[in-house]
């Protein structure tokens, strides 16, 4: 499975959350109102290491999470628990994935607000071996 398949099923797994209803992978759909978002982000370059290959041993891609919510507090605990759920994960299986470390980037913050919503975004840097 790939990077978002993997982090969406994690997700999935340990939350209220479920995918297809809840929980999306690589877009923001415009229904339900209160939804969440797991997209693909710039990371950083992979890591190489000396041996036989010249392929890199370790990716680091990087995740975004974006919560919809028409309610501040619901919304604000959801990016809170999804934060701690995901920044927890070190030298885990998910998957059939190695994934050293998911490190949040910042804490989860408000992006927008209207009328309607409230928008949270937090960022992740994924370390995930090479298979």
């Amino acid at each position: 499975m790939g990077l978002l398949e993997d982090i969406g099923a994690y997700v999935d797994a340990n939350t209220s959350l479920t995918l297809g209803s809840t929980l999306y992978l690589s877009m923001l759909p415009e229904t339900p109102d209160d939804v969440v978002a797991i997209i693909e982000d710039s990371g950083m370059s992979p890591l190489f290491t000396h041996g036989a290959s010249n392929l890199p041993k370790l990716e680091r891609p990087g995740i975004q999470v974006i919560i919809r919510n028409r309610s501040y507090a619901t919304g604000r605990s959801l990016a809170n628990d999804i934060w701690r759920l995901l920044a927890q994960v070190a030298n885990q299986t998910i998957n059939g994935s190695l994934y050293q470390r998911i490190e949040p980037v910042a804490s989860p913050a408000v992006y927008d607000r209207d009328r309607t919503y409230v928008w949270f975004s937090t960022n992740f840097y994924v370390i995930r071996a090479v298979t």
